[in-house]
C-alpha cells in the first residue's frame, strides 16, 4: 500500500442510527479521516446489520471475512474466546458500569484483549458502555424471584445468561436481537432483559407494561478490528486508528451514561410503565439466587 492508494474503512454495528454506539463509530471514522488527511480515505458506516438480514453474532465473522474493517459487539458473544469476559456476565458482579470499565482499562482488559487476538484474530481497540441490564415483561410486576416463575424470557445465546434465568424460574428462549422484536409483538416471549437504551430503541415498553430495575448484569461492548488488517496497515494508519479509537471511547462512554440516566427518569415518569425500583434488600434476594451459578 502506498500513500496514493485509496484506503477503505467500513464499520458495521447493530444499534441503529440514534445509538451512542453509532455516534461513537461515526466520530471514530471521522477522526481517522482527519488524521489521514494525506490519504484518499473512503469511510462507510452501516448502523444496523440486522436490517440486512444478519444476526448480531455475525459481526466477528463479517470482520474476519473482510466485509468490514471494524465493528462493535457485546462481549457476551465473545466469552468463548476470552475466559475473563465471563466476569461481566456474572450477575451483580458490578454495581455500575464505571467500575466494570475501570477493570477493563487495566490488566484484566489487556488479558482479555490478548486472548481475543490469539483465539479469534480480533484486536480490541476499546471497551464501550452498554449500560446495566434490566427486566421487562408483559404479565405482572417483578419484585422478587418468585414473580419470575413460569414466564418465558428471551435470552442471548450465552451459558451464564441461560443458567441465571433458569435459576430464577424463567422458561428460557434463546433469540438473537433481530428476532426479539417479532417475539415481543406476537407474544412468543413474556419477558426480556436489556440495557435501557436498547429497551427504548426496540420500543419494548409498547408491548411490556412492567419494568424492573434489577441492574443484574453490566453491559460491555468491544470495539474490534481484524488483527491481520491492523498488522498490515502502515504505522501511520495504526497510530491514527488507535488515537481515534481512544477519542471515540471517551465520547461513547460519556454519551451512554447520560442517555441511560435520562431514559431511567423518563420511564419512571411514564404513566404507561409500571416500574419496580428495587431496594437494596430486594436486590439481595435476586443476588442470592444468582450466587451459585458459575460458568461451565
Amino acid at each position: 500500500m502506498t500513500q496514493g492508494q485509496p484506503f477503505r474503512l467500513r464499520f458495521a454495528g447493530y444499534q441503529g442510527p440514534d445509538s451512542p454506539h453509532t455516534l461513537a463509530a461515526a466520530t471514530f471514522l471521522d477522526q481517522i479521516s482527519d488524521r489521514l488527511s494525506g490519504w484518499p480515505v473512503e469511510t462507510t458506516l452501516q448502523p444496523d446489520i440486522l436490517r440486512l438480514g444478519h444476526a448480531t453474532a455475525d459481526l466477528p465473522t463479517l470482520v474476519s471475512a473482510g466485509r468490514y474493517e471494524f465493528c462493535y459487539l457485546s462481549t457476551s458473544y465473545l466469552t468463548r474466546f476470552a475466559a475473563g469476559l465471563s466476569q461481566f456476565d456474572t450477575p451483580f458482579a458490578y454495581d455500575d458500569v464505571d467500575a466494570a470499565l475501570a477493570d477493563l482499562d487495566g490488566p484484566l482488559g489487556q488479558r482479555i484483549a490478548d486472548d481475543l487476538v490469539d483465539r479469534a484474530g480480533l484486536r480490541v481497540l476499546g471497551f464501550w458502555s452498554n449500560g446495566l441490564r434490566h427486566l421487562t415483561n408483559r404479565v405482572r410486576p417483578i419484585w422478587a424471584p418468585e414473580d419470575c416463575q413460569g414466564l418465558r424470557i428471551r435470552a442471548i445465546e450465552n451459558y451464564l445468561h441461560t443458567k441465571l434465568f433458569e435459576r430464577l424460574g424463567f422458561d428460557v428462549t434463546p433469540l438473537d436481537l433481530r428476532e426479539l422484536m417479532p417475539a415481543l409483538e406476537d407474544g412468543m416471549v413474556d419477558a426480556q432483559d436489556n440495557p435501557l437504551a436498547t429497551i427504548d430503541r426496540l420500543g419494548a415498553m409498547r408491548h411490556h407494561r412492567y419494568l424492573t430495575l434489577t441492574g443484574h448484569l453490566v453491559g460491555v461492548v468491544a470495539l474490534l478490528c481484524r488483527e491481520a488488517d491492523y498488522c498490515r496497515w502502515p504505522d501511520g494508519v495504526r497510530k491514527a486508528v488507535a488515537a481515534s479509537a481512544d477519542e471515540a471511547t471517551v465520547l461513547q462512554r460519556s454519551v451512554a451514561k447520560a442517555r441511560e440516566s435520562a431514559l431511567e427518569k423518563a420511564l419512571m415518569a411514564d404513566p404507561a410503565v409500571e416500574v419496580a425500583n428495587l431496594t437494596p434488600l430486594q436486590r439481595d434476594r435476586f443476588r442470592a439466587c444468582f450466587r451459585p451459578v458459575r460458568a461451565a
